[in-house]
């Protein structure tokens, strides 16, 4: 498929897995949001945009928010260090991008992480 079909199947698992996660099935959100993560890792890799990048650091985020309600503070803070990394290499390809507030909470989520475990 194109780059355009595999960013909208991850979409669409992000919101079966938003729907799992609403619902407390954490082993279905964590499956789905894993597959959409692999689908944003191969097309960073791919396409090496701001959005892909954007897009890859979303993923992470999703996948640290399960880890934390599984009380998993090392893969969460491993992961929300990814999604950091992620969204500053968004940033640093688009000086204007929108996503300077996005970067600034996944920072301060990060550092709160840290101070937990």
């Amino acid at each position: 498929g194109t780059p355009e079909s595999a960013r909208d199947l991850s979409v669409s698992l992000d919101n079966v897995a938003k729907v799992a996660l609403r619902r407390g099935d954490l082993g279905v959100a964590e499956q789905t949001y894993a597959r959409s993560l692999t689908i944003r890792e191969d097309l960073n890799r791919q396409l090496g945009t701001p959005e892909s990048a954007r897009d890859l650091s979303v993923s992470l985020d999703n996948v640290a928010q399960v880890a934390l309600r599984r009380g998993d503070l090392g893969v969460a803070e491993q992961t929300l260090s990814q999604a950091v990394w992620a969204m500053e290499e968004a940033c640093n390809k688009m000086p204007n991008a929108p996503w300077v507030a996005e970067l600034e909470r996944l920072r301060n989520m990060l550092r709160t992480t840290r101070g937990n475990r």
